[in-house]
């Protein structure tokens, strides 16, 4: 059971990441390793998106059609990992400086591994885990 300021905290989280936050996302697969993406949740799929921009209305067709953003389900998730001990980040040509900004999602669909804004939302996102 959360205390109260947990409980707080896992609220506030939560509103910052409805609205999305701009992030590095880290992936040797893509013809540019690192790229400026925004990470949002999907409170209707339980899922953590990441993709150029987070979609608005009229994107609100392909979210009909059963389309969805790239990203990791929630019930997916099998590690939070911070430091930046996971493959992108090893294998990248211009690893990340810093490596208590560095966070990667593991599961079995896909990890991502995500430069943060800052060390303070590394700590805090990791603790909401």
């Amino acid at each position: 059971m959360l205390s109260d300021d947990e409980m707080l905290m896992v609220e506030e989280g939560m509103k910052v990441l409805l609205q999305g936050v701009e992030m590095i996302h880290y992936d040797i697969s893509a013809s540019e390793t690192q790229k400026r993406k925004v990470v949002w949740v999907d409170p209707d799929i339980h899922r953590i998106c990441v993709y150029y921009a987070k979609p608005d209305e009229k994107d609100a067709k392909d979210i009909e059609k059963g389309k969805v953003n790239p990203g990791i389900y929630f019930r997916d998730l099998s590690e939070v990992r911070l430091g930046h001990g996971c493959y992108d980040f090893m294998e990248d040509a211009d690893p990340p400086e810093n490596e208590d900004q560095c966070l990667a999602l593991i599961g079995s669909e896909r990890s991502i591994c995500l430069e943060l804004p800052s060390k303070v939302f590394s700590s805090w996102l990791y603790s909401l885990y």
